[in-house]
């Protein structure tokens, strides 16, 4: 028998693949088992005898993408379990924390060069990516979102910024 309406709504909720070839079931599939993975370790890198498989299909998503050959519904999907698409993604999960923990403390995020040069030049980097004055890596939708969560100032101008941060505060 068919799908009642209130069938596929449920099943659109928990984002059921409608999937018609075997290459995008094959593709979710994968992703699903490194969804799980992520969410029992606390990170997207499968390493080791065990996840050897796991492990190989995300790297070619890392390659797929370099090569635009992922879609972007995609590689949304993969951001949103905080895939890492290069060395630079620990780095910048790094800094971040390093940057909330500032901002729960302080509760802004007035961040002189004297108080921590190291983070002053991330953020400066992070506007730059923002604006697109330096193009790599980009930041994903993910990380803009966890950014602007700790209200995080995108504005290149010091004394909007200083504005901004008052008014946040």
């Amino acid at each position: 028998a068919p799908l009642s309406d209130e069938q596929i709504r449920l099943l659109d909720d928990i984002e059921f693949p409608w999937i018609p070839n075997r290459y995008e079931a094959k593709w979710h599939a994968n992703y699903n088992e490194l969804a799980k993975f992520q969410k029992e370790h606390g990170h997207c890198k499968p390493r080791g005898p065990t996840y050897a498989k796991l492990e190989k299909w995300a790297k070619d998503q890392r390659i797929k993408r370099k090569k635009g050959q992922l879609s972007e519904d995609q590689i949304e999907v993969l951001d949103k379990i905080e895939f890492s698409w290069g060395t630079n993604t620990r780095k910048w999960t790094e800094m971040y924390l390093e940057l909330k923990d500032y901002h729960n403390d302080k509760g802004h995020l007035r961040l002189g060069q004297d108080d921590n040069a190291n983070m002053y030049d991330w953020m400066d980097t992070q506007r730059k990516l923002y604006h697109g004055i330096v193009k790599k890596p980009v930041l994903s939708d993910n990380q803009i979102e966890k950014l602007e969560e700790i209200c995080f100032c995108w504005s290149l101008d010091g004394k909007e910024r200083t504005w901004h941060e008052k008014y946040t505060e």
